[in-house]
């Protein structure tokens, strides 16, 4: 358990109710998940959020530059190292095993989840961001265009078979 007067770890407080769902999605400054459903009260209040350990990279929020996120890393256990995002892509690898596992059947693949480190680092660049403080870098940039130019963009949204992304903000 965390404790900081600024901070509410909301999941252990006690204090859920779906009324305090809604009241802290609109009087927050931002959000903070793993994409389990409850951040949606974010969405709804227009309010900005940071996903971290995100495995599915397939499928996340690419219509606004209101959201940061994280995903997991992709573990070769044979190489012994983590893969390149353009590694990834090429294994047909940005969707999370369709069994919902923490390693791909067939391959020697698995996921690494998020430092501390990684999800303090996302979330200060959010804060930073809502305060007009933040200072990309070229690198920082160049780093994003080429996820963009790798992204494939014919996935489909499994919901109405429609291209789940059209132009990703980042």
């Amino acid at each position: 358990k965390y404790c900081h007067p600024s901070l509410v770890d909301y999941a252990v407080s006690g204090y859920r109710t779906e009324f305090m769902d809604l009241f802290l999605a609109a009087n927050s400054y931002f959000g903070v998940s793993t994409g389990t459903g409850a951040d949606e009260g974010q969405s709804l209040f227009r309010k900005g959020l940071v996903y971290v350990d995100r495995a599915d990279m397939a499928w996340f929020p690419s219509h606004t530059d209101r959201t940061l996120i994280i995903f997991r890393h992709r573990y070769c256990m044979k190489e012994k190292r983590i893969l390149t995002f353009r590694e990834i892509i090429d294994r047909k690898l940005l969707k999370k095993d369709a069994k919902n596992k923490d390693v791909y059947e067939g391959e020697d693949i698995c996921f690494i989840s998020s430092t501390p480190d990684d999800i303090c680092q996302v979330v200060l660049e959010k804060l930073s961001r809502l305060r007009n403080t933040w200072r990309g870098t070229q690198e920082d940039e160049a780093r994003q265009e080429r996820f963009r130019t790798l992204f494939p963009t014919d996935i489909l949204d499994p919901m109405n078979n429609q291209r789940a992304h059209s132009d990703i903000r980042a």
